[in-house]
């Protein structure tokens, strides 16, 4: 999300920029002893891959001002992102 907020908030003065790619790898998969039982919790659940949705508006202007005020309530990240919450 901050990737693709950066992209919308950038083409306002560089109009023909484009969404790169972002890949994360994380080197360390330890878990403390206090976090087992949250451990297997997860792991006796379904797994499920999501996509967040293409960024249609920057949630954050380049002022850092919030920019939900603004957003349309159609907003397909938004809806993701308040569906997951509800969860």
């Amino acid at each position: 999300m901050l990737q693709q907020n950066m992209c919308i908030n950038l083409r306002r003065k560089y109009p023909e920029l484009h969404l790169g790619t972002f890949k994360l790898i994380a080197q360390s998969e330890h878990i403390y002893k206090t976090d087992y039982a949250l451990g297997y919790k997860m792991l006796n659940n379904e797994f499920f891959h999501a996509e967040l949705p293409i960024m249609q508006y920057p949630l954050v202007d380049v002022d850092m001002n919030y920019a939900f005020k603004n957003l349309p309530i159609n907003d397909s990240l938004i809806n993701f992102i308040l569906k997951g919450m509800e969860d």
